[in-house]
């Protein structure tokens, strides 16, 4: 690509515990993507865009905010995910590790009432990042003469069918989304761990999808992240380096010699839905579904932690 203007990224799950489907060094291989991302953020100067959840859980050990100060990319500009927050609440982001590297001057961190003015390289004028973190409605602005208008999504965004039962009461198609933000340029969005991208008009919508293999479904992913042109409105994908063995379903197919049935089951959920399922995400489902009261909702998601 002639001018690349930003590099858009989602869902970096940094953690420090290894998934059970990784049959490889997970540090050491966090640790290349890292410094993959980072060699390319040097090579064009350019802001880094994360859609959110850029942690995997919201209270990082001291290491792994160390580690996340010594290897993540310059000029990262973020929102927060569901992951990054204490209980999925914005209200104590403060409490957070995200937090903490914002107040260290590591990353740009948005919040729903702060937008970011920046200079766009290969773009004349400025471009107004406006950030939706975990949480917040998603509505559209006005456009204005010569500035390029970004949103930062985290929210559940999908082409095709429903990731998984229920996924339409947490969020909607990629098109809904473009119809719905009108005034935009470019959505980037997080939260679906699947790559794709949509054009409707003049708005692109780019979901990079997650950027480690972390689940057995996700065998078949290829992590990367998309060099965006801001003259043009034009992306081109990068592949992040991946060793194709690292990632094992042994642990899926011992439990499922135990239970053909079961597996069977799987397997054709995986097929379905080309996403496991969680009892997070029918929680999820059932709260979209379902009014339930703010502090309800709280006690849940602090369930949860406890039990993480």
């Amino acid at each position: 690509m002639k001018n690349v203007s930003a590099i858009l990224t989602s869902d970096i799950h940094l953690r420090d515990t290894t998934p059970e489907c990784r049959t490889d060094d997970f540090m050491k291989a966090q640790t290349k993507k890292h410094a993959f991302l980072r060699e390319l953020q040097e090579k064009h100067n350019v802001p880094v865009l994360n859609a959110g959840d850029l942690f995997h859980h919201w209270k990082p050990r001291p290491f792994l905010i160390g580690y996340a100060l010594r290897n993540l990319a310059h000029g990262i500009i973020s929102i927060p995910g569901q992951h990054d927050l204490p209980a999925h609440s914005l209200e104590r982001i403060e409490e957070s590790g995200i937090h903490v590297l914002a107040e260290a001057e590591a990353i740009k961190l948005l919040s729903p009432d702060r937008s970011l003015t920046t200079e766009i390289s290969g773009y004349k004028y400025n471009s107004d990042v406006i950030g939706f973190p975990w949480g917040i409605e998603l509505t559209g602005i006005k456009r204005e003469k010569d500035v390029m208008k970004i949103a930062l999504v985290h929210h559940l965004v999908y082409q095709g069918k429903p990731p998984f039962p229920g996924a339409e009461n947490c969020g909607g198609t990629a098109k809904q989304i473009i119809k719905q933000m009108t005034g935009f340029d470019l959505i980037l969005t997080g939260d679906n761990h699947q790559t794709f991208t949509e054009r409707v008009g003049n708005t692109l919508l780019v979901n990079p999808g997650s950027f480690m293999r972390t689940t057995a479904a996700q065998m078949d992913h290829k992590p990367c992240v998309f060099l965006w042109d801001a003259k043009t409105n034009d992306i081109e994908q990068v592949f992040l380096p991946i060793d194709k063995n690292a990632v094992s379903r042994e642990h899926i197919d011992s439990a499922a010699d135990r239970d053909e049935r079961i597996d069977a089951f799987v397997e054709r959920l995986s097929h379905d839905c080309e996403m496991s399922l969680s009892f997070e995400d029918n929680m999820r489902s059932f709260l979209a579904k379902n009014k339930t009261h703010k502090a309800v909702q709280q006690l849940i998601w602090d369930s949860f932690e406890v039990k993480k």
